[in-house]
């Protein structure tokens, strides 16, 4: 089976919640979400996603970059 033409990535707005696009593509596009229960899959996708991009995934001096800087002073004798 063929995806559709446009990727999903082109109509999302990177900076608004995805919700809205999201079942707006899937609808386009002829693709079911299971209901309830797509939001957590696509979470766990994303998630699944970042974490195979390695350590370039967490941008340096994010949010998230000090969450774990500040982890691993916590567990980390030094």
């Amino acid at each position: 089976m063929r995806g559709p033409e446009e990727e999903f990535s082109d109509v999302v707005d990177g900076t608004k919640p995805i919700v809205d696009p999201a079942e707006a593509y899937a609808g386009k596009h002829g693709i079911e979400l299971q209901k309830p229960g797509w939001k957590v899959d696509v979470a766990e996708r994303v998630k699944a996603r970042l974490l195979l991009r390695g350590t370039e995934s967490i941008p340096a001096g994010s949010r998230e970059a000090q969450a774990w800087v500040k982890l691993f002073e916590a567990i980390i004798p030094k």
